[in-house]
């Protein structure tokens, strides 16, 4: 769809995230921002060990926040990059998670995960193999949706704030239809973070050891 808006040299504006190549204006979710405020939020509870997954699909937020997660936390966290395939996504929770006797435990205490999708693949994943949700591995959820809302436990997530998007979405469709351009060519709107119970407080544990 999008090239064919190209091709035909349509105005556009992208809702969503958009890749480096696409010139068209975007008004999307900071994921960059959201996950390094959750990675913030995760070392406030003790933990230093995470792990970010992302889809494979190159979308410029999605590699920005890539880097900026390997800055936070360090330069070799695990980021496991997934396809559609849902059994990409569990073969490589399988190698993060599961190890042989001879090998130690995971430990990675937390996920940030980018996209609903792949956290509603991760939690199944992760509870089907025993672990608990939020003892054994916390969970933070950058994009969510109304299904996530029926998930025991509740997701921490991330969602765009009610007040403030409509208008700004509002400001450059208006842009775009009177002057033919808009006044931002990416407009990012900061989420609002939504406390659930899948993060647990590890630093009590951590002294305990």
């Amino acid at each position: 769809m999008r090239l064919w808006f190209a091709a035909n040299q349509l105005k556009a504006i992208i809702i969503g995230g958009k890749l480096p190549s696409e010139n068209y204006p975007a008004i999307t979710v900071d994921i960059v921002a959201a996950g390094q405020d959750a990675i913030q939020r995760l070392h406030f509870k003790g933990h230093m060990n995470q792990a970010l997954i992302i889809p494979d699909t190159q979308l410029l937020g999605d590699q920005n926040l890539a880097t900026a997660f390997r800055a936070s936390v360090h330069d070799k966290a695990p980021i496991l990059e997934v396809s559609e395939d849902p059994h990409d996504l569990f073969l490589q929770l399988e190698k993060l998670f599961l190890t042989s006797e001879s090998e130690p435990k995971s430990s990675i205490s937390a996920i940030i995960i980018a996209h609903d999708r792949l956290g509603i693949g991760a939690c199944t994943w992760l509870q089907h193999h025993g672990y608990r949700i939020p003892y054994d591995v916390s969970i933070v959820l950058l994009r969510s949706q109304p299904m996530m809302d029926f998930h025991f436990p509740s997701i921490s997530h991330y969602k765009a704030q009610e007040k403030s998007a409509p208008k700004q979405v509002y400001s450059c469709i208006m842009n775009l239809i009177q002057s033919g351009a808009c006044a931002k060519s990416y407009v990012k709107l900061m989420p609002q973070f939504v406390a659930g119970e899948s993060i647990a407080d590890i630093n009590s544990r951590i002294l305990a050891e």
